[in-house]
């Protein structure tokens, strides 16, 4: 499994968590931590350019993540 997918597959249970328990705010900001402070500027825009072509909850919450002036699609 390729890191992409992995962080897909993260925000895929999160989507699924409902936003009422108290482990969502938790792995919300664990996964925000892990791709805007861990990833470097090109992989965060490798991912956003990864998610937005897979439909779905997991690929949007990874979006609503992203800056808005991150680099992508380039």
């Amino acid at each position: 499994m390729s890191w992409k997918q992995s962080y897909l597959e993260r925000a895929q249970r999160l989507a699924a968590t409902p936003v009422t328990s108290p482990d969502f705010q938790r792995e919300w900001n664990s996964l925000e931590d892990d791709i805007l402070g861990k990833l470097a500027l090109w992989q965060a825009a490798d991912l956003y350019d990864f998610v937005a072509a897979i439909p779905g909850q997991g690929s949007m919450v990874i979006i609503s993540m992203m800056p808005d002036d991150l680099p992508h699609g380039e």
